[in-house]
């Protein structure tokens, strides 16, 4: 099977605010970029059923540089540092939700399954976080020494009593071993493979391992979650079933290979080598005995309340990670709160709540967002692997956050990083090079000027929100008609004149606002819903979005499966594709063409257009002919016994008709022969300052501020590209 190519670049690092990557630049107002530096490129060559990964030569480079604008990359990501300063990736990979492993050795250090980051993170005693090994965003299965080693998409973490740490590598269906010197090897499982076979080491199959641990005798206990089976692998590499059988689930206590289990998820070992196992499908704590006898703790998959109580009274909603103290309490990860099983018999809620966020506070007044691996330390202080945090709990239920940045959100206008956005979505530039933002969050539009400023435009908030100080009194309150509770805008774009032009997909109409500030209905009629061409005032949109400008100052607007066309005298036409009639995608002309779902859309000086359908790349002529070129989609790593996919979102065009698309966390630039190369994003840093690099996170937008320049959206900050 052919091999497909994804270009990643090595990390590497440079100036304040800025990276250069092969690339003299010169000064621009956005910014200086007189800084020069050369990286070394690494590429990953992964085949299509993600069976064989290597490191040929690279085709292309990555020649952006990139800087901060405004907002700010607080919040998920990839950092190295201080607890304060360090990032960690989501614990979710696609739209799939992952068991993040955390374990801690006798000196007081952290180990952290960086899953989404591909890579293991060590937190020392004194509080600094480092790579120990894999490299970020660059999933592979290769051994070898620290950074030169790969993961794909490493899940459960154990450490024994030389220091040898051990991990589930889900998405290469295997297990590692890493020495204390930092050594990575295959321990057991065959690569890209998963199945389920016992046997000696690499000749054994796996079926997505989660919960890993190991005893005082060095035998090694792997929750095969897939196969829903604990699986031993003895200290002479030899993998046995201990317990459950092959692909059979059930709730059936017994001896070994005669219980059953569903969909089990971690596990630990208390001092006298039992061992206790998260049966997450049945809702239970299940209990395994050193030769093997299963039995259930606590918990029942026959209710679905998650109540505090005796063994027998205790409910569950969804256990993940265990933990055991050195007296023999279990602590459990259960959604969104941390339950403790005491020695004496009583289940409670040590701390969190029903509500998933990341407040820290004592007990129920805590919350956490995606609770998984949970270890106990020497002091008896829980650290729990929340989503891309670490949290500590101590004795009274008292819970901080340890190590991560928590995602900053505000509405905040000022210079660069003083300014704060939440979750903004789109965004369009002006003549000038102003950036114009949907600060979907705050239900805002904001404009970032050249010079770094944010100022809010316009609001459309409802008057029971919270109060933001010094709002403009442009507000899209006084449209008649236009029911703010539904607004959702959806598309932004700028004329020559610097209106700038919303589209209210909740409302179904294009609002512009004026330069003065003035709001207005500029097409369509505020909350009926249609498909009628006509005069500005009498037609209707379905589900109006993305928009652009042609250079005549005709605007086209994506309309479910067709793209509007609004002209200088404000007439509505069907310019191509057919609300009433999409679903596949048919290259003809005018509305005999079909789309799919269009996503993205921007145009060429020659005023033809390019949209994003469905994930494939797409034309539109001037005279209305459509065409289809190439599927954008990229295939991830095997997780959850399924492939998740990248999709490409949001579109620019250069002078030269290079395409310039956003999808996962990388900028990506297509050639007008059809050449793929990375421009920004994937694991290439950015300084945010002395010490501290930083990597994008899932970019969501790609505007182009001038032939060289481009801004991206990434998180709650605005950043500038700028190619060689």
């Amino acid at each position: 099977m052919s091999a497909k190519l994804i270009q990643l670049s090595k990390f590497f690092v440079i100036s304040f605010l800025t990276i250069a990557i092969g690339v003299h630049a010169s000064a621009s107002s956005w910014g200086d970029e007189n800084s020069t530096s050369t990286i070394q490129i690494n590429s990953l060559n992964v085949n299509e059923d993600n069976s064989a990964i290597a490191n040929p030569k690279p085709d292309s480079t990555t020649n952006g540089m990139l800087s901060l604008i405004a907002g700010n990359s607080n919040g998920p990501g990839f950092a190295d540092g201080s607890l304060n300063d360090a990032q960690f990736g989501y614990a979710t990979y696609g739209m799939v939700e992952i068991f993040k492993g955390i374990a801690s050795d006798s000196h007081g250090n952290l180990y952290v399954a960086d899953t989404s980051n591909h890579t293991i993170r060590k937190i020392d005693a004194k509080g600094i976080v480092t790579t120990l090994a894999g490299q970020v965003r660059n999933p592979g299965n290769e051994d070898g020494p620290g950074a030169q080693a790969r993961f794909n998409l490493p899940t459960g973490i154990t450490i024994d009593t030389h220091g040898n740490l051990y991990v589930t590598d889900a998405g290469n269906f295997t297990i590692r071993k890493i020495t204390p010197a930092g050594v990575v090897s295959t321990l057991a499982g065959q690569v890209g493979v998963q199945g389920y076979t016992d046997g000696e080491g690499m000749s054994a199959k796996f079926r997505l391992p989660k919960g890993i641990a190991v005893n005082k005798s060095g035998d090694i206990f792997v929750v095969d979650t897939g196969n829903s089976t604990i699986r031993k692998i003895s200290s002479d590499g030899i993998v046995s079933t201990f317990a459950g059988i092959n692909r059979k689930f059930g709730f059936v206590n017994g001896d070994g290979i005669n219980a059953l289990f569903a969909s089990p998820i971690d596990i630990t070992i208390d001092r006298y080598g039992v061992m206790y196992v998260t049966d997450s499908g049945n809702k239970a704590i299940r209990r395994i005995t050193p030769n093997g006898t299963v039995s259930t703790l606590t918990g029942t998959y026959t209710t679905s309340e998650d109540n505090d109580g005796t063994l027998s009274t205790a409910h569950f909603s969804y256990p993940q990670g265990i933990g055991v103290d050195h007296e023999g309490n279990l602590y459990i990860s259960d959604s969104h709160r941390i339950r403790k099983v005491s020695i004496n018999g009583y289940v409670t809620t040590l701390a969190g709540q029903d509500a998933g966020g990341s407040n820290d506070g004592k007990g129920t007044l805590a919350s956490f967002s995606i609770p998984g691996g949970i270890t106990v330390s020497r002091d008896g202080s829980l650290y729990v692997a929340d989503n891309f945090l670490v949290r500590k709990v101590n004795a009274t239920g008292l819970v901080t956050t340890y190590a991560g940045q928590k995602i900053i959100s505000g509405s905040e206008d000022g210079i660069a990083d003083h300014a704060s956005f939440n979750t903004p979505n789109q965004m369009a530039v002006d003549k000038a090079g102003n950036v114009y933002v949907i600060d979907r969050g705050n239900a805002l539009v904001r404009k970032i000027e050249s010079n770094g400023k944010t100022t809010t435009l316009v609001s459309y908030r409802h008057s029971d929100w919270p109060v933001i100080k010094n709002l403009p009194k442009a507000t899209f309150s006084s449209i008649a008609g236009l029911d703010i509770d539904h607004s959702y805008l959806a598309g932004i774009a700028v004329d020559q004149s610097n209106n700038v032009y919303i589209s209210d997909a909740g409302n179904f109409v294009i609002l512009k606002i004026s330069s003065n500030g003035q709001v207005t209905v500029m097409a369509g009629i505020a909350g009926q819903r249609g498909s009628n061409d006509g005069a500005a005032m009498d037609a209707h949109f379905t589900q109006p979005a993305n928009m652009v400008f042609d250079k005549l100052g005709n605007l086209f607007v994506v309309d479910a499966g067709s793209i509007r066309k609004i002209d200088q005298s404000g007439k509505v036409a069907t310019f191509v594709g057919n609300i009433n009639n999409r679903g596949d995608r048919i290259d003809e002309t005018g509305q005999a063409a079909q789309f799919a779902r269009i996503d993205g859309i921007t145009i060429d000086q020659g005023g033809n257009l390019y949209v994003i359908d469905n994930h494939t790349l797409r034309e539109i002529s001037s005279q209305g002919v459509v065409s289809t070129f190439d599927d954008l989609s990229e295939k991830n790593s095997f997780f959850n016994g399924f492939q998740t996919t990248n999709f490409p979102a949001s579109l620019a065009i250069d002078g030269d008709e290079n395409i310039f698309y956003a999808i996962g966390t990388v900028v990506k630039r297509r050639s007008k022969e059809g050449q793929l190369s990375e421009v920004a994003g994937g694991e290439v840093s950015y300084e945010v300052k002395p010490g501290l690099h930083r990597v994008l996170e899932d970019i969501s937008c790609v505007v182009m501020i001038d032939s060289k320049t481009f801004a991206i959206l990434s998180g709650n900050a605005v950043f500038k590209l700028y190619l060689q």
